[in-house]
């Protein structure tokens, strides 16, 4: 596991376009570490369904969430993978029944929006005014959504008082422009573009964005995968939360640039990562360990937490 870390982040650290948000004042590039550094909790909280891994997903979670509106996205792919691991996943290991780990699967949910709470400081209000100061009621920015399904999820939000009415307030004004789209001129490669751009725009940028060193790291992680080096609930895990996340971007509009899919990058660090070698090609076939040496075997899986 350390080996796997260090690899995503010695990919991140010679990423140009990781290196060019170090020095600017903006949320993505922590939101997009947090989302990626949450994904990766998943694997082991989720497998041994001990109380530490799901604490620690759910503050790395909660502290996304808290970073930027994007996080909520990621929040709703770790709910899902939760509930497709305690529900139909058997866990032999572990004592505890489906429902049972259903319901830590809320904790980790409850958990986080319990930090994003506290960053907050667990106000509601966005001040002690008796009404609201918005430069816009919350009412009239839940109605610019053109979407009623984005529309009722907002309302029920500001109906269950779920998260603070600043944020619900921010949550809203996301949606209208980064899933709709702004009523705006956009250029995207030569090409007059209105309102929302190409659905390849996204995945064209990651593409030109990364280094063809950076790219041959991630073929080679995608052959580990392949190569069934790492465990498949952390292949599952890991590509389907990068997938499911570009899929909104494509969706969605297409102003910010890279710096909105930075996730997708730091996903593919991680990806990147896992064509390090942890101890030996070994360490992922635990039959193969077994083999070689028992012993050493169950050292490394009370070490390590099965990763």
């Amino acid at each position: 596991m350390r080996a796997w870390i260090l690899g995503a982040i010695a990919f991140l650290a010679i990423d140009p376009t990781v290196a060019a948000h170090l020095a600017v004042v903006m949320t993505d590039l922590p939101v997009s570490l947090l989302c990626a550094s949450a994904v990766l909790l998943t694997i082991p909280a989720f497998r041994t369904w001990k109380w530490m891994d799901l604490g620690t997903c759910a503050l790395s979670l909660g502290l996304a969430l808290a970073a930027k509106h994007s996080a909520p996205v990621f929040l709703i792919i770790i709910f899902l993978t939760g509930c497709v691991r305690a529900l139909f996943v058997p866990s032999p290991a572990v004592q505890a029944s489906r429902l049972w780990r259903f319901g830590m699967v809320w904790v980790v949910v409850l958990g986080a929006l319990t930090i994003l709470w506290a960053s907050y400081h667990f106000r509601y209000a966005e001040s002690n005014a008796p009404g609201e100061v918005f430069n816009r009621p919350l009412a009239d920015k839940i109605a610019d959504v053109q979407s009623p399904l984005y529309r009722a999820v907002l309302d029920a939000m500001r109906a269950t008082r779920i998260a603070p009415r600043t944020y619900i307030w921010g949550l809203a004004d996301t949606v209208r422009a980064g899933l709709e789209g702004r009523v705006d001129p956009i250029t995207a490669f030569g090409q007059a573009y209105w309102g929302t751009g190409p659905k390849y725009y996204f995945p064209a940028m990651i593409g030109l964005k990364l280094p063809l060193g950076l790219t041959a790291v991630v073929l080679m992680g995608l052959f580990a995968f392949a190569a069934r080096r790492v465990p498949t609930d952390a292949v599952v895990t890991i590509l389907a939360a990068a997938a499911l996340f570009l899929l909104v971007l494509i969706a969605g509009s297409t102003y910010g640039g890279i710096r909105h899919a930075l996730p997708v990058v730091a996903s593919l660090a991680i990806v990147g990562g896992a064509e390090s070698k942890m101890e030996g090609a070994h360490y992922f076939d635990p039959s193969e360990s077994c083999e070689r040496d028992p012993n050493h075997a169950k050292e490394n899986g009370r070490r390590d937490l099965g990763l």
